[in-house]
């Protein structure tokens, strides 16, 4: 499995206390916030860590190497920022996988990834996406789900915005590739 992870943000409501770094090296107990979603997919059987970056790659080059705990890590750098979309877009590229596994490298989000890509492989998906309930979503939006195919039968559950947004671009991806 290859995990590509957003990495690029420049934390623009963080500026007043992260300064100048990306927002995934904004310091928690002594190292950066993206040391620890990395250290979560570690116990996964992920084979390469693709980090897609676009503000001071630098700073995540230099701390994070060439691997992290054996897992080969690699480095896709956005020249102008393409937003989310985009930014899987440019970085799917670089990935050799059918399925590829996409991560925000800001948010930490545990869930048990080998039940999520049994789910994926089971269901036949062309992607897959796990979403969180959330009490106070103003800051993202919400998102329609419906738990039955038929329209007279639909339960509405409303979610995050960001989810249905980065569910609308991965069905832009070619169908013979998948991300989970």
């Amino acid at each position: 499995m290859e995990a590509v992870i957003l990495a690029g943000g420049m934390g623009t409501r963080l500026r007043s206390v992260i300064k100048d770094i990306p927002k995934p090296m904004a310091p928690v107990n002594g190292k950066p916030f993206l040391f620890f979603v990395l250290q979560w997919i570690t116990r996964y059987p992920v084979e390469k860590i693709i980090l897609s970056l676009g503000f001071k790659p630098g700073t995540v080059r230099n701390y994070f190497g060439d691997s992290f705990s054996g897992i080969p890590v690699e480095y896709v750098v956005e020249d102008q920022p393409l937003g989310t979309g985009g930014a899987i877009k440019y970085a799917a590229r670089f990935t050799k996988a059918d399925d590829i596994l996409v991560i925000n490298g800001d948010t930490f989000f545990p869930i048990d990834l080998l039940k999520f890509y049994d789910f994926h492989i089971e269901k036949s998906n062309l992607f897959s996406i796990a979403l969180k309930r959330m009490k106070d979503f103003d800051r993202y939006g919400t998102c329609l789900l419906y738990t039955s195919p038929s329209p007279r039968d639909r339960t509405r559950s409303r979610m995050p915005s960001s989810a249905c947004k980065k569910k609308t671009t991965q069905q832009n991806r070619k169908h013979s590739r998948s991300t989970i």
